[in-house]
């Protein structure tokens, strides 16, 4: 039997796209949890610039870093996705002191 992984905490969102399933997902990236399954998967995935994208409802593994990270088979729909979530105002920014 050949063993075949996603890559990652994330890989689930990763293979819902590049199966077809959905055309863009959500993954939850610290330090690579999303981006190397997209790599893995042939997506693009992004990590938005921190407050770039609303971390409400995020359950962090460090603060700091956590982000919402996006994945799509491609450029264009991810720029497309992430205009419809980036933070419009100052809403679901966190401030570190």
């Amino acid at each position: 039997m050949d063993w075949v992984i996603a890559g990652g905490s994330s890989g689930g969102s990763a293979v819902s796209v590049s199966c077809g399933a959905v055309a863009a997902s959500v993954g939850s990236d610290t330090g690579g949890s999303a981006r190397i399954p997209g790599a893995w998967n042939g997506l693009c995935a992004l990590k938005p610039s921190y407050g770039a994208v609303s971390r409400r409802g995020l359950v962090p593994l460090v603060n700091s870093l956590d982000c919402p990270a996006l994945m799509a088979a491609g450029v264009d729909d991810l720029a497309e996705v992430f205009n419809v979530v980036k933070v419009r105002q100052e809403e679901g920014i966190v401030y570190l002191a």
